[in-house]
C-alpha cells in the first residue's frame, strides 16, 4: 500500500481500492479536509473507497453531513467504524442504514473484492449494539 497523509487523514491505495483513514476529531474545522479527500477519490474512479474511521475520537453534524454526501456520491464506498464515538452518532441519525460499515479494514476490503465501480448497497451492514 502506498500513499500520502497529514495528521487528520491518510490516503492509501491498495490495488484498485483507495482507503482513506482518518484520526481526531471529525469536526467543523476538519469535515472539509475529509470531503475533499472523498471527493479526490471519487474524482480518482476507483473500484472502491474504504474510509477507516477506527481512529475517529469524534464525530459532529459536519462530520455527519460529509458521510451522507460520500453515500452518495462515491462508488463503492465502505466504511470502518467500531467505536462509540462514530457509531452512536451513525446509528441515531439513521445513517447506518445509508452506509456499508464493518467492524476492521480487513472486513472492508475483502467487501470491495470484485466490486465494479457503481453504488454499494447498505445490505449487510454493521450495526452498534444498544
Amino acid at each position: 500500500m502506498t500513499g500520502c497523509s497529514s495528521e487528520f487523514v491518510r490516503v492509501d491505495r491498495c490495488a484498485d481500492v483507495l482507503v482513506i483513514s482518518v484520526r481526531g476529531a471529525v469536526d467543523i474545522p476538519t469535515a472539509p479536509r475529509l470531503a475533499k479527500a472523498l471527493d479526490s477519490a471519487r474524482r480518482a474512479g476507483p473500484a472502491a473507497v474504504v474510509l477507516d474511521l477506527s481512529g475517529v475520537s469524534f464525530l459532529c453534524a459536519a462530520g455527519l453531513r460529509v458521510l451522507a454526501d460520500a453515500a452518495r456520491d462515491v462508488p463503492g464506498l465502505q466504511v470502518v467504524a467500531a467505536t462509540r464515538a462514530v457509531l452512536r452518532p451513525v446509528e441515531v441519525t439513521g445513517m447506518s442504514g445509508r452506509l456499508s460499515i464493518h467492524a476492521d479494514r480487513e472486513r472492508a476490503l475483502s467487501a470491495t473484492a470484485g466490486r465494479a465501480a457503481g453504488p454499494v448497497s447498505a445490505v449487510g451492514a454493521r450495526r452498534p449494539a444498544g
